[in-house]
Formats: C-alpha cells, structure tokens, sequence
C-alpha cells in the first residue's frame, strides 16, 4: 500500500492511496487430492480532498477505483451500489500466523 498526504493549506488537504494484493485460493476439483489454483490479483486507489469553509462547515470530495473483482472481471462499486445501502466488508486475504473464525 502506498498512501500520500498532502496538505494545500491549513484548511485544505488530500490524499492518494493505491493497494495491490494477491490472493491464491485452492479450489477442490472432486478427487480427494485433486485441486485447481485460483491466482486473484485485487487492485485498489482512492483519492481525497477535504477543505474546511468555516469551522462547521467542511467540503468533501472523494472517487474510488476498484479494478477487478475476484474473478478478475472489472467492477465499478459506484455504477454496482448506486442508490442502494450497501455495506463495505474488508477480510484477510492472507493469514500468516491463523486466520479469523469470521472469514
């Protein structure tokens, strides 16, 4: 992950984050031993600006990229979630030392 902050001014400031992640899930192919390897690369950037009109008002703007999808097709979470309540799970891809019950 890469993240840059940076501040315009002492009311105005922004960021750039981009993430690259990887994931390999084994997927069972009907024989005991037998599996088929599913290589996912997820590709991620965000960029922020906020600016502070007065103390109780605070503009904000963002935009967001996701590239692909876990199947590697492209997917646009603005166009797919568009005037829908929709709530943002983000899990371990990799699980070094034990990964979580919940995932």
């Amino acid at each position: 992950m890469v993240r840059l902050d940076h501040y315009f001014s002492n009311r105005t400031t922004g960021f750039l984050r981009f993430n690259v992640d990887e994931a390999v899930e084994s997927i069972p192919t009907g024989q005991l031993t037998a599996k088929t390897l599913q290589d996912t690369k997820f590709n991620n950037g965000v960029a922020s600006v906020s600016h502070v009109f007065t103390p109780a008002l605070i503009n904000e703007t963002k935009f967001g990229v996701t590239l692909n999808d876990t199947s590697g097709v492209p997917f646009d979470f603005r166009d797919r979630t568009e005037g829908r309540v929709t709530l943002l799970f983000f899990g371990y891809t990799n699980c070094p030392d034990h990964c979580p019950m919940h995932m």
